[in-house]
């Protein structure tokens, strides 16, 4: 592991646990899992990232809004079932999340993107 890569694993470590301590152990967890979903899509292995996303979006909650990455975890969804060539279930995904954030501003960066992959996915059929 090279230093930039030990940096950044350090950010997320020290960042979890201030989570942990800001709004509770169990958005930790999704958080943790966010980002080790995040790592899987990147590495080509959207099969692991789909298990730990499903868990994320698929966990029961009071409110969704107490998980900060929910709605980022339907985008790394589709990602990742973009990278297994499942292209349905990418569009739920990315529909899912755009339709959580229709009253969203329309230039945030994770909408925009979520847009244009959708957009790509759907010429593809």
């Amino acid at each position: 592991m090279g230093k930039r890569a030990f940096r950044w694993a350090l950010v997320v470590v020290v960042a979890t646990f201030l989570l942990a301590a800001a709004i509770g152990v169990w958005a930790a967890r999704e958080v943790l899992r966010y980002m080790s979903a995040r790592c899987h899509v990147e590495k080509g292995r959207g099969d692991l990232a789909i298990r730990e996303l499903l868990a994320i979006v698929e966990a029961p909650m009071l409110n969704a809004d107490a998980a900060p990455c929910y709605p980022a975890a339907y985008y790394e969804l589709g990602r990742a079932y973009e990278a297994t060539g499942d292209v349905r279930r990418a569009i739920d995904a990315y529909e899912t999340l755009l339709g959580m954030w229709k009253h969203a501003d329309a230039d945030l960066p994770l909408r925009v993107q979520a847009e244009e992959r959708l957009r790509a996915m759907k010429r593809s059929m």
